[in-house]
């Protein structure tokens, strides 16, 4: 972050930004009072366990606000942790209606700094999800910058498709 690399975090990885600085999590996020069951739907078809699960509010202005161009959006959910206490030096992004933070961004960042909760690669065209190829360009364009590139032939849809694969790999097998 310091040296301008851009990041995205994903799922655990927007809740490890915010650990890494000072902020805590909640472990069981549905066992907080008045919170959703954020925890993903098992022995359901790909297309419900990954589609729609909530809404999000976008803060206004905010880095995502101003890629999606909404101020709310329905995303997927698969998390059974969230983040408790922000830590210092981020702002939020989204939250979701039950008030759980759902994404943040590093302040004053020399790049592209962002983690959401919810799985952007596992959107599908048509899906009544985000489209979250805005996200995902950016990051993109923001990597080509620090030139820190795909292969070449590797778009931000193709990484999305292929991280989508891996992931629903691994949560198989759990």
């Amino acid at each position: 972050i310091e040296r301008g690399i851009p990041l995205l975090g994903i799922c655990r990885g927007v809740q490890e930004m915010n650990v890494l600085f000072g902020g805590t999590l909640h472990r069981e996020v549905h066992a907080v009072e008045g919170r959703l069951e954020h925890r993903e739907v098992k022995e359901v078809p790909d297309e419900v366990a990954y589609g729609p699960m909530h809404k999000v509010s976008l803060s206004e202005n905010g880095v995502l606000h101003k890629l999606l161009g909404e101020r709310e959006i329905t995303v997927n959910s698969l998390h059974g942790q969230g983040i408790d206490r922000l830590g210092e030096g981020l702002q939020v992004e989204a939250v979701a209606e039950d008030g759980q933070i759902e994404a943040l961004s590093v302040i004053g960042a020399k790049g592209f700094a962002v983690g959401v909760q919810w799985h952007p690669e596992f959107h599908k065209p048509g899906a009544n999800t985000v489209d979250d190829t805005a996200i995902l360009q950016d990051f993109m364009a923001a990597a080509r910058a620090a030139r820190v590139q795909p292969a070449p032939g590797i778009s931000p849809l193709h990484i999305r498709d292929r991280a989508a694969r891996l992931l629903r790999q691994a949560l198989l097998r759990r």
